[in-house]
Formats: structure tokens, sequence, C-alpha cells
């Protein structure tokens, strides 16, 4: 995965005032089909901690999988 600078800059204004809030994938499962969300958030207990250019980054289990 690779960000581009407006999505750097981005991530660094959304998270700059609360260092718990970082960038998050989650799986959506509707009708049948499954959908990767985005947001940015605190982490939950079962998210997977990846590295990102410097950022650290929130990865469902559900999403892992796919």
């Amino acid at each position: 995965m690779k960000l581009t600078e407006a999505g750097k800059a981005f991530i660094q204004k959304a998270i700059a005032n609360e260092e718990t809030l970082k960038l998050r994938f989650y799986g959506i499962y509707q009708s049948g089909d499954f959908t990767i969300g985005a947001d940015i958030d605190t982490l939950i207990d079962t998210d997977h901690i990846i590295e990102v250019e410097g950022y650290e980054i929130g990865v469902s289990p559900e999403v892992m999988s796919k």
C-alpha cells in the first residue's frame, strides 16, 4: 500500500489533536456482498496493526482474510 501526499496530509490533519485516532479499514457485509470501508477512528482490540509509510493503520480481521 502506498499513500499519496494528499492522503498523508488528510491523515495528519484528522489525527492531529487525538493520538488514539488512526486510519482503520473494516469489512461490511450487506446482501451477500463484502465491501471494505475506511474511517479515522479508534482501533479496536481485534484489529491487525500494520505500518505504512510511518502511519499505523488498523485492519479488521474480515479485511485481512480478503
